[in-house]
C-alpha cells in the first residue's frame, strides 16, 4: 500500500464518516485544524455544495478537518470533487501545509 504523506483539509461534505468510506473505500482518522484567511463563498457550487474563497482577512476562518492521505487518496478525491472544484496547496492555523478544494475560477 502507498504510504500517506499529504494532507488534505475538508469543510464539506467530505466531513460525513459515510461521505470519506465511498470516496477512500476506508476510515480516516482527522484533525480538527482552521483554513485562516478564507470564508465559505456565499454562493454554492451547483446549488448545493460549498466552497471556500481567499479573503486574506485573518479574522475570517473555515473550520474543517485535516487527513492524511496517500497521493491515491487525492486522486480518489480529484475524482470525486469533479471539475467544478480544483485542488490548491494551503498552510492551516495550525502550519500544517494540506491541499484544500476550492471553485474553480469562472
Amino acid at each position: 500500500m502507498e504510504s500517506a504523506t499529504e494532507h488534505l483539509f475538508v469543510y464539506g461534505t467530505l466531513l460525513e464518516s459515510e461521505v470519506r468510506q465511498l470516496v477512500f473505500a476506508r476510515e480516516l482518522d482527522g484533525k480538527k485544524d482552521m483554513l485562516a484567511g478564507y470564508r465559505i463563498h456565499r454562493n454554492k457550487v451547483s446549488g448545493l455544495y460549498p466552497s471556500v474563497e481567499a479573503t486574506g482577512q485573518d479574522e475570517d476562518q473555515v473550520s474543517g478537518e485535516v487527513f492524511v492521505v496517500s497521493n491515491d487518496d487525492l486522486r480518489r478525491a480529484d475524482q470525486y470533487e469533479g471539475e467544478a472544484y480544483m485542488r490548491k496547496r494551503v498552510t492551516l492555523a495550525s502550519g500544517t501545509e494540506a491541499w484544500v478544494y476550492q471553485e474553480k475560477s469562472v
